[in-house]
């Protein structure tokens, strides 16, 4: 009986051990596969942790300071996975200025640049690397074959005594770069000559693209023939929007006797709206100026004009000349001049310069600056230039540098008296640094504040001897404008003492509350800590100050009195707030 029965429990019991057995051998194989995929988790986590980008601005770093010397190439990967796996573009700067150029330079450089295929800005110094031809025309041929999306290239090659077909064929494989809209050259220093110049511009013969061409030849012994040459080449430029060419230091010298114009090939830039061109420490003579600014005025689309000639051997008559023709530019919006370190000192009293006739033509004009420096400028050749000025009706910005020229108050007061008739004028930037201001004569600047629309005015004054009673008075007409916002004032080394500075903080700060942004320049002079103090307490009645720079170096202030006019300012106060000692 119990035989039987337990012969009846028995399939029960087997199918309940069998069931048993095989949820067990299936947890087994689920913690198996568990188990697995969680390996595998870990294994894909640590190959995602390997090969993960390295941020893309680490990588800009590793570029900018050339980490090109790797040791191992999963450096190399790390690069190349940042640049895939990053949607960013950026501008590729490269610095090896100073430094060694190598085989494994170039060889990492060409193993870099094929991962950049769409790049579209690079920015190259190798300034005084001394790099080699071969290596150079290396780099430059493996950059514009990889990066034909190149639009805007920086190349710095100074001090390298490149020769003259190397320069050519870098220019060649330039001109292949199609979207390239903007260039950089920087060539200084590379002793190439006038016969090496006409051997390198060879290379844009087939056209460059470009809209804008920046590219320095400065000091490279070019002489008359090498820039007139670089002039005639622009008429490959057929797209020149913008021209920017530095000339420095190339011994040019006035061609009197000879009927070709220096800037006689810039005619042909139809496109051509702006110009930058530098002259300066050459023989440049009045004839050379007076044809430069009859060729701008054959650019019929030129709005912008900069010119830099200090020193060269320009004479009043050719200043007046090179205004004569440029007055012709009807078009004209930006003028900038720098006749620095010339011969603007003598005037033939017997000519009738009319340069307010010059000036009346220039009716579109919108911006003006002259500087002419240390000229050692007569009262009646500063006059002459600058008295009639107002009749430019629509000018917005003026900026006048006469550093070192000996003026007087009285030759500014006579210069100066129609300025407040430019009643549009929203900035005007006066320089009068190391001549003969007398505080006493303070007049001068009664004619220059009267602006309904002057917004921003900066003056300086450094380096004038002034008796500090009077200091104040000089200033006291820029209190009688309400425009003013943003203003900087230059004392540097005007002998204020004590009462003088008491004397700006009285006239100049208390009428000014609508001033938001200041700068003041008091260094090398002698303020006491006790007479600041009433200067610094003006400043808590500027309401809406919110950039404020005050320069008191070398005023014998030790770090107790800087201490305590550190906590008498509060810079929280300011979005912005400098403070030198």
């Amino acid at each position: 009986m119990e035989n039987q029965d337990s012969k009846k429990e028995t399939p029960a019991a087997s199918n309940q051990e069998n069931k048993q057995i095989n949820e067990n051998l299936s947890n087994a194989k689920f913690d198996k596969n568990k188990e697995v995929q969680q390996s595998n988790q870990e294994q894909n986590n640590e190959l995602q942790e390997q090969i993960k980008p390295i941020p893309i601005d680490e990588v800009k770093e590793r570029l900018k300071s050339l980490n090109f010397g790797f040791k191992q190439q999963n450096e190399i990967d790390e690069i190349r996975n940042a640049i895939i796996q990053s949607a960013t573009e950026f501008k590729m700067i490269i610095q090896q200025q100073n430094k060694l150029i190598d085989e494994k330079f170039v060889k990492d450089f060409n193993n870099i640049i094929q991962l950049f295929a769409s790049l579209a800005e690079v920015n190259l110094n190798f300034e005084s690397t001394q790099i080699t031809k071969v290596q150079l025309e290396s780099l430059i041929k493996e950059l514009t074959n990889s990066c034909v999306s190149l639009q805007i290239i920086e190349l710095n090659f100074r001090n390298n005594n490149l020769n003259s077909k190397c320069i050519k064929n870098i220019l060649q494989d330039l001109s292949q770069l199609l979207k390239l809209k903007k260039l950089t050259i920087n060539l200084d220093n590379n002793y190439i000559g006038a016969y090496g110049l006409d051997i390198a511009l060879e290379g844009w013969q087939k056209g460059l693209n470009v809209e804008y061409l920046d590219i320095d030849f400065s000091n490279n012994s070019l002489q008359f023939d090498g820039a007139l040459l670089l002039f005639q080449e622009m008429k490959y430029l057929k797209n020149i929007v913008q021209l920017k060419i530095n000339l420095e230091g190339n011994s040019i010298q006035s061609q009197q006797l000879d009927e070709k114009s220096l800037m006689e090939g810039i005619v042909s830039c139809k496109l051509l709206q702006e110009i930058d061109i530098d002259l300066s420490n050459n023989s440049i003579g009045d004839s050379d100026v007076a044809d430069m600014a009859l060729q701008f005025f054959q650019v019929t689309r030129l709005k912008k004009i900069k010119l830099v000639l200090w020193e060269n051997q320009v004479t009043f008559e050719g200043y007046y000349n090179f205004f004569q023709n440029i007055s012709k530019c009807k078009q004209l919006e930006e003028l900038d001049v720098n006749f620095d370190d010339n011969q603007l000192n003598e005037i033939d009293e017997s000519i009738a310069y009319n340069f307010s006739a010059l000036y009346q033509k220039m009716n579109k004009l919108l911006f003006l600056s002259i500087s002419l420096c240390n000229n050692q400028l007569s009262s009646l050749a500063c006059s002459t230039i600058f008295k009639r000025m107002d009749v430019i009706a629509g000018l917005k910005q003026l900026n006048i540098n006469l550093r070192k020229n000996n003026l007087t108050a009285q030759d500014c007061i006579e210069s100066f008296e129609n300025f407040s008739n430019i009643q549009y004028l929203a900035q005007l930037n006066i320089n009068l640094s190391k001549n003969r201001i007398e505080s006493n004569k303070y007049g001068f600047l009664n004619k220059i504040t009267s602006f309904p629309f002057l917004q921003k005015f900066s003056l300086d004054l450094s380096l004038n001897s002034f008796d500090e009673k009077y200091i104040g008075t000089v200033l006291k007409p820029l209190s009688n404008t309400n425009s003013i916002k943003q203003l900087s004032i230059n004392l540097s080394a005007c002998g204020i003492k004590n009462i003088g500075i008491q004397s700006v903080a009285e006239v100049l700060f208390q009428s000014y509350v609508q001033i938001e942004s200041l700068e003041l320049n008091l260094s090398n002079n002698m303020c006491q800590l006790e007479y600041l103090y009433s200067y610094l307490e003006c400043l808590k009645q500027m309401r809406n100050l919110v950039f404020l720079s005050i320069n008191l170096r070398n005023n014998g202030l030790g770090s107790i009195e800087q201490d305590y006019i550190l906590n008498i300012i509060d810079k929280k106060r300011y979005k912005y707030c400098e403070l030198l000692f």
